[in-house]
């Protein structure tokens, strides 16, 4: 194949890949976008394949991670460059499986499965450590299609890129097979879409409540300026505003009021007015306020500051969270670079520990924003499968109505998917929302829009496959993917 004809089908495959990602609503172009890539893949060598792999990687996290340079909370130049390393630092992988795919390809028949194996361990090692980043997982394209989802109580994310990356391979087939060949590659394509479509609709239609109890929720979506929020001339009238907005909303039976992450420009958790204030407003019905906030410890003389949230009750008990998985360069500075000191990129310290909030004889965590797209870290086994439901704090602002909180938005579906624990999305500026553990939406408020939630949510009581096993099938790919490699090398050696 020559190498215009390479570049051509590489390109086609960013383009399709990228669209595929929210807000476009085109996440069936993942179901055969990777097709044009594999061709180049069997047609190249290991080092040729390396390059393309890092090509198709980089121009399709740049159109679909676009909305990281509209960061309002920088200037255009930082946004452009945390895009730009962002791409670069995915495309590695990209690269790295391109490389490997292409020696065992081209030394061994059986390449081609290797393919949706080496695909998951792909996604898995760029979704952990320090600079993990699950959010491109090619699962995130398939979240307005719930049916095919419901996977992930026995698979996690992988499984959906699993099934993406073999189908591909088969519609590959489609593409080089001819006459009859061609026609049953299409229609196993074809089947295996329907087969899992079908799966989903009857499990989300057998799945029932275990508690006949409720909790009545208040979510609070303020739509605020987060550019604005620390004006020193407007401090009082925010705090003002959330007030209001849950004061004139809740009512007898309210439990929780839930406000969004740094809900205020305010340490909420250090300042004694605004405790008692809101003791005296909100908490008079026996209800508890979950509220983001900016909080400090002192540690061994030295002051950390932290991303909080905390659980507040009329008896002056306050439980906290630390945010642990902090934003790279946003939150933290990685591996302590000296060089970058001075940027303002932030400058936190992660939670150490997990906290299980309770209410009503119900247990629930919280997490902060982009820790939501981290499936371990929001996994029931972590928490011995001892939670009822899961609540969300965002604040999206910066992007504005970017594609970024549409894909934020759309990862929670499959957490509550995983779990199949319903989730509460409180966002600063949109998109907050009530999802049920089937993934339905319930409730949502939109972006940009000032209003509130009044909603019922039964918790629940579900141990899924996932949560009790987790990330089963990494294991299962690494075994299949290391024999394969192995088979490869001995027969090189030998």
């Amino acid at each position: 194949m020559i190498i215009n004809n390479k570049v051509k089908l590489s390109f086609l495959s960013s383009i399709l890949i990228g669209l595929s990602f929210q807000p476009f609503n085109l996440g069936f172009l993942a179901w055969f976008a990777l097709a044009p890539f594999i061709i180049v893949l069997f047609n190249s060598s290991s080092s040729e394949g390396m390059i393309y792999g890092f090509g198709v990687g980089l121009l399709s996290n740049l159109i679909s991670l676009y909305w990281l340079s509209a960061n309002s909370g920088t200037t255009f130049l930082i946004g452009t460059l945390s895009l730009i390393s962002t791409s670069i630092y995915l495309s590695i992988f990209w690269a790295l499986f391109s490389l490997i795919f292409c020696f065992i390809n081209n030394n061994s028949s059986k390449g081609i499965y290797f393919f949706p194996f080496g695909w998951v361990l792909f996604e898995y090692f760029f979704s952990i450590g320090i600079l993990g980043f699950p959010w491109m997982s090619l699962a995130t394209t398939q979240t307005n299609y719930l049916p095919l989802i419901q996977i992930v109580e026995f698979t996690g994310i992988f499984g959906i890129s699993f099934f993406i990356a073999s189908i591909n391979i088969i519609f590959f087939k489609v593409l080089l097979s001819k006459n009859k060949a061609r026609i049953k590659n299409f229609n196993n394509f074809i089947l295996i879409l329907v087969l899992l479509w079908l799966f989903g609709y009857l499990r989300m239609w057998s799945i029932e409540d275990e508690f006949s109890n409720d909790l009545d929720i208040l979510v609070v979506q303020p739509n605020l300026n987060p550019n604005e929020k620390w004006n020193k001339n407007i401090k009082e009238q925010i705090f003002d505003d959330f007030i209001q907005l849950s004061e004139s909303n809740i009512n007898d039976s309210t439990d929780l009021i839930i406000w969004p992450e740094v809900a205020t420009p305010f340490y909420i958790f250090k300042n004694y007015d605004k405790l008692t204030k809101i003791k005296q407003k909100l908490l008079k019905h026996d209800s508890y306020l979950l509220t983001g906030s900016l909080d400090w410890k002192n540690i061994e003389n030295k002051i950390k500051n932290y991303n909080s949230v905390g659980l507040i009750s009329k008896n002056d008990e306050i439980s906290t969270y630390e945010k642990i998985k902090l934003v790279p360069f946003g939150e933290f500075i990685p591996f302590s670079l000296p060089f970058l000191k001075n940027l303002n990129l932030g400058n936190y310290t992660p939670g150490k520990k997990n906290t299980i909030f309770h209410i009503n004889n119900f247990n629930f965590i919280t997490k902060i924003c982009f820790e939501s797209i981290d499936p371990i870290l929001l996994s029931k086994k972590k928490y011995n499968n001892n939670i009822n439901f899961m609540v969300i704090i965002v604040n999206d602002g910066w992007f504005g109505n970017s594609a970024g909180p549409y894909q934020h938005y759309g990862i929670s579906k499959l957490r509550a998917i995983e779990n199949r624990i319903p989730i509460i999305r409180s966002a600063n500026t949109g998109i907050s929302a009530i999802i049920n553990k089937k993934g339905e939406v319930e409730k949502k408020i939109g972006i940009n829009k000032q209003g509130v939630i009044l909603s019922k949510i039964i918790p629940s009581n579900s141990k899924t496959f996932y949560s009790k096993h987790g990330n089963w099938l990494v294991n299962l790919s690494i075994f299949f993917a290391f024999f394969l490699l192995f088979i490869v090398l001995k027969r090189k050696i030998l």
